[in-house]
């Protein structure tokens, strides 16, 4: 089939249509409210040191390990969390 006659048919762009129909937002006055977070005392202490001495220390114990040449992987501990991990997302428990 043949279609020979399209200039009667308008196309429709629907982004064009979206962006006719959208309201205009206001511009912010300056000097306008605006969105704002308080944290209190309580909850800084509540997240706590996020560089507590303790795992500095082990931090600083792996570096020296490695650096020495003497950290040894343990493959089997981590081909079990792997497959512990993938069982768990996949949904296969």
């Amino acid at each position: 089939m043949k279609i020979n006659h399209t200039q009667g048919l308008n196309p429709v762009n629907p982004y064009k249509n979206q962006i006719s129909h959208r309201p205009e937002s206001a511009p912010q006055e300056k000097g306008g409210k605006r969105d704002v977070v308080d944290i209190s005392k309580e909850a800084f202490q509540l997240q706590g040191d996020p560089t507590s001495t303790d795992r500095t220390q082990k931090v600083d114990a792996l570096k020296a390990q490695i650096d020495a040449g003497q950290y040894q992987v343990n493959h089997k501990a981590v081909a079990e969390k792997m497959i512990a991990f993938w069982q768990k997302a996949g949904g296969r428990e």
